[in-house]
C-alpha cells in the first residue's frame, strides 16, 4: 500500500513543550534539547543536532528533574524519536 503511514505508537503523544538535556557518557555529557511530544512511552526531542548524541541515554526534565532512560528510534539532524526504556544497570 504505497503512500499509506503507519502509526507504530503504543500510546498517544501529547504536544509539549518543556526544556531537558541528554546526559550520557557516564554523566560526563550532557546536550541541552527540547521535549516536544511526550507519551508514557516516548517523546520526540529537538536539539541544535543529534551529532554526537548516542543511541541510549538519559533524558533529564529541566524543573522537575525527572529522568527517563532512552533509546533512539528514528533520527533526523536536529531531532530524534526515542522510547523510554528500564533503567540501565
Amino acid at each position: 500500500m504505497e503512500g499509506v503511514i503507519v502509526n507504530k505508537r503504543f500510546a498517544r503523544r501529547q504536544r509539549v513543550v518543556k526544556g531537558a538535556k541528554a546526559v550520557f557518557n557516564d554523566k560526563c555529557s550532557v546536550m541541552d534539547c527540547r521535549i516536544r511530544d511526550l507519551s508514557t512511552t516516548g517523546a520526540r526531542l529537538v536539539l541544535p543536532s543529534t551529532l554526537g548524541l548516542p543511541n541510549e541515554f538519559d533524558l533529564v526534565e529541566s524543573g522537575s528533574g525527572i529522568s527517563r532512560y532512552c533509546e533512539v528510534v528514528w533520527r533526523t539532524f536536529d531531532a530524534v524519536g526515542v522510547k523510554f526504556m528500564p533503567s540501565a544497570a
